[in-house]
């Protein structure tokens, strides 16, 4: 059997605290044939987390950025620290929907879903802008037939999707499609 490699764990989250646990937890993954993981990152804390864990471990690979989701973190400052600490663990995009990585702005699932349409129907203004200043397609259709400004202007989203918040946000999605280029 080849190597295996988990590429999408979150040993923080696995209850990993130091370079005891994080050993601990990569021993016990190796039990069963995995060779090494690739601990994600979906915020600055958890960012800075995981580079210090491949550190402690040559097993472990830290994949650095902000999750689509926490975009209205992504200040000139929180840019910087992610491209820094993504040089430190070698990585060579940290920040994907920073740099316009074709490959995740552009994916789609088996629904002909994007991130886009995703961060439209999450009501996520900032993702939004970020995912389009990265080149993302605001016109892409989803398998229904259904582009981000259509999804933007249903009444569907995230719980609350009557709230002001979400209105406000909805609203902002929609002028932020209107004045896209692509």
């Amino acid at each position: 059997m080849s190597p295996l490699i988990d590429a999408h764990t979150h040993l923080d989250a696995c209850g990993a605290k130091d370079a005891d646990d994080v050993h601990a937890l990569v021993d016990r993954a190796a039990a069963v044939g995995v060779t090494a993981v690739v601990t994600i990152a979906d915020d600055l804390a958890s960012a800075r987390w995981a580079t210090q864990a491949a550190e402690w471990d040559p097993r472990v690979y830290a994949a650095v950025a902000l999750h689509p989701t926490r975009a209205d973190a992504l200040t000139d400052a929180a840019r910087a620290e992610i491209e820094r600490l993504a040089a430190e663990a070698g990585v060579p995009v940290g920040a994907l929907i920073t740099r316009g990585n074709d490959n995740f702005v552009a994916a789609v699932d088996d629904s002909g879903v994007a991130p886009l349409h995703r961060a439209v129907r999450t009501r996520c203004a900032a993702a939004v802008e970020t995912l389009l200043r990265g080149g993302a397609d605001a016109k892409l259709k989803n398998k229904n037939g259904s582009t981000p400004m259509m999804l933007a202007r249903m009444n569907t989203g995230r719980g609350g999707s009557g709230s002001i918040e979400a209105r406000a946000q909805q609203q902002e999605i929609v002028i932020l499609l209107r004045n896209c280029k692509s």
